[in-house]
Formats: C-alpha cells, structure tokens, sequence
C-alpha cells in the first residue's frame, strides 16, 4: 500500500510539474494582449518611437486601442477565428516629425488591409487577404 501511494504522489508530482511548465509556455491570445510593433513588411517604412511612445495596441470587446507614435488610435474590429477585420479607425492628429506621421498612416493602411493574424512564438503576425504580411508585433511582457 505505501508503494501505491508513494509512486502515485511521484506521478502527480511530476504531471504538475509539467502542467505548471505548459502553462508558462503558452502562446499569448490576440485579443486582452499588449502587442508592440516590431516590423513592417514594408521594410522602407521605420518603425522607431521618434521619442514617442513605440506603436503599440491592445484588443478586447471588438475595440482596439493604443497609441501609432505620437498619436493615439482606435478602431473597431471583427475577430472569427484566424480571420480578422478593423474599421471605424480614427486617430487623434497632432503634428510630429515627418517620419513619424509616415509610419503613422503605414500603421492605419495595415489596419485597414488587414485580414488574418497568427501568434507565434510570442509574435502577433497581422497579413492581407492574399497572405502577404502587413506588419509583425510582439507580446509586451509586464514587469
């Protein structure tokens, strides 16, 4: 009997351990996740904070929000899966430096474009209806 027990607390010691492992290394879901903007597809386009906050938005309750530089945005969307849709966009529009408002209006023509997202390794990846991809941001970690 004490052999039962005790490879019986040795198992569920090691399936917590391991449970307790798999729910650390679990991918972020799209929506009620701080997403910061890595990249564009369009690599002519920088993305820099132009000593601004760095583009960055969150999702929840089919609204988004978040700041594109030195202005701050929000949109509607529609999420379905892998499949999704941002409209009503408006942004504030204060003045800033030249290439800011460039990445500014790059960031809204890829909401506006968008289609599909996928997370990977921590990694929001938002593409066109043709799959080609609009721009690539990762998971803000808190802390």
């Amino acid at each position: 009997m004490k052999t039962v027990l005790g490879l019986l607390a040795v198992v569920l010691s090691v399936a917590l351990a391991l449970a307790g492992c798999a729910a650390t290394s679990e991918e972020p879901e799209v929506e009620e996740t701080i997403w910061i903007l890595e990249s564009f597809a369009d690599e002519s386009v920088p993305v820099n904070s132009y000593g601004q906050t760095m583009p960055s938005f969150e999702l929840a309750d089919e609204e988004v929000w978040g700041t594109i530089g030195v202005n701050r945005f929000t949109a509607a969307y529609e999420l379905s899966g892998d499949e999704i849709s941002f409209s009503e966009v408006a942004s504030t529009e204060l003045p800033g430096p030249p290439e800011a408002v460039e990445q500014e209006e790059h960031f809204i023509a890829a909401l506006e474009a968008a289609a599909s997202v996928e997370v990977r390794d921590r990694t929001l990846t938002i593409s066109d209806s043709n799959g080609a991809v609009l721009m690539v941001l990762t998971e803000a970690l808190e802390g």
